[in-house]
């Protein structure tokens, strides 16, 4: 990762820390902004070196606020939706006197290099209703699904896969089909 980057990254977190201190202390007075302004460089220059979660070999680094701000809230924005849909359809399979539900274990691996990529993907099947992570180790994910069509929706298989290929496209990383 060049300098460049890795300031782009630091300002990204001071921006973001300053949009917090504006949002919890909603008072527009100068010494008000410039006291957060003032902390958000300070936690900025705090945090740089624990905001890097790895190093490459060939001396890249990747840096917790290293991803696409824009791309990131367009997925999420898709990701609320997809959220809705299941919980209407878990809603559906609650509400069925039959119960048809099929708890069930499913595994499957994803390569990425990133681990911002793994957590967003890990994070992303535990928000939406029916599917937990239980466990990610070396791209191996283990996921606890409600019903067959939410472990289905994991598995590429018929245009399947989405919340995989979303997280992917976002990190700008390659996929495989589905090695079980």
């Amino acid at each position: 990762m060049s300098n460049g980057r890795v300031l782009i990254n630091n300002l990204k977190i001071f921006l973001a820390l300053f949009a917090f201190w504006v949002l919890l202390s909603e008072k527009f007075e100068v010494k008000f902004i410039l006291m957060g302004l003032g902390a958000s460089l300070i936690g900025t220059f705090i945090s740089r070196e624990i905001m890097i979660l790895s190093r490459r070999e060939n001396g890249d680094i990747i840096h917790g606020f290293d991803f696409p701000v824009f791309k990131y809230i367009k997925y999420w924005i898709w990701l609320v939706g997809q959220i809705i849909i299941a919980n209407i359809q878990i809603a559906f399979v609650i509400l069925n006197p039959k119960l048809p539900i099929n708890p069930q274990i499913v595994v499957f691996k994803q390569k990425m290099d990133n681990p911002l990529a793994h957590l967003s993907l890990g994070n992303s099947i535990t928000l939406t209703p029916g599917t937990v992570t239980v466990d990610i180790d070396n791209g191996e994910y283990i996921i606890h699904a409600l019903t067959d069509d939410t472990a289905a929706a994991l598995y590429f298989a018929n245009n399947q896969g989405d919340i995989r290929k979303k997280v992917a496209d976002l990190f700008d990383e390659k996929i495989e089909k589905d090695d079980l």
